[in-house]
């Protein structure tokens, strides 16, 4: 039939440049990625990776980059799903380091059995004798904490509910007297011209069982990393990193 001919043509027609501006999309949220990258901005990173993948296509490269991204976040259960996703795809072997990386992001979160597997299979497998002797040292490092993390100890680990913790990075706590100094890592900067916008650390103090607060922003620098705070023994002055 022409006339279906004619619709089947013109349906054809339109699809062309929709699928071409979808791949030059793709490529831009790789691009942005990437560039991201290079400025060490890992966060972003990320996030233009996670929209890469959305698009069809071959993902193990995009998998790869978002882990290399996710893991010098510190994002280290991202890093491990999407390196095992590499793992498991059938070009695997054009990312050799993946199971090196895998492996120091799982001795990063005290996983240190996996870590010695992941690494004792690497050594096994790799050619690379300057990351195989990362490795070898890596693996002993796992063993030695793993003997130690076995040891009977007497240390009470008490998580501080929502009222500290959030979903990102606090850490850095100091204690004095009933109040608790600690930083996070929960805000974004109002100012950045990046998108998304970076995150940025404050310093809190959470007074008795009181909800964290921010220290004033005579004390927390606006768009800058203000963190790690430090008393002298005498409680007359404080160290901190800006």
């Amino acid at each position: 039939d022409i006339s279906f001919m004619k619709i089947l043509l013109l349906c054809m027609l339109i699809s062309l440049p929709l699928s071409g501006v979808a791949a030059q999309t793709k490529s831009a949220f790789i691009k942005a990625g990437e560039v991201a990258m290079a400025k060490n901005d890992f966060f972003a990173a990320m996030n233009y990776f996670e929209e890469a993948l959305e698009f069809p296509g071959s993902k193990v490269a995009i998998r790869y980059q978002y882990g290399e991204a996710a893991r010098q976040f510190f994002a280290y259960d991202l890093a491990i799903q999407q390196y095992q996703l590499v793992l498991n795809d059938k070009k695997a072997d054009r990312y050799p380091l993946t199971k090196f990386w895998l492996s120091t992001a799982y001795q990063s979160l005290g996983q240190y059995q996996k870590a010695i597997n992941g690494f004792s299979d690497f050594i096994a497998n790799t050619p690379n004798q300057a990351v195989k002797e990362r490795a070898i040292a890596a693996r002993q490092d796992c063993e030695w904490a793993q003997s130690v993390v076995n040891q009977p100890h007497h240390i009470e680990i008490t998580h501080l509910g929502k009222k500290v913790n959030t979903p990102y990075s606090e850490f850095g706590a100091l204690r004095r007297n009933d109040t608790l100094y600690y930083s996070s890592y929960r805000y974004q900067m109002r100012n950045d011209q990046n998108l998304p916008r970076r995150r940025t650390t404050k310093v809190l103090a959470q007074i008795g069982t009181s909800k964290g607060r921010s220290l004033p922003r005579s004390f927390n620098q606006p768009d800058q990393l203000t963190a790690h705070t430090s008393l002298t023994p005498d409680g007359q002055r404080i160290y901190y990193t800006i």
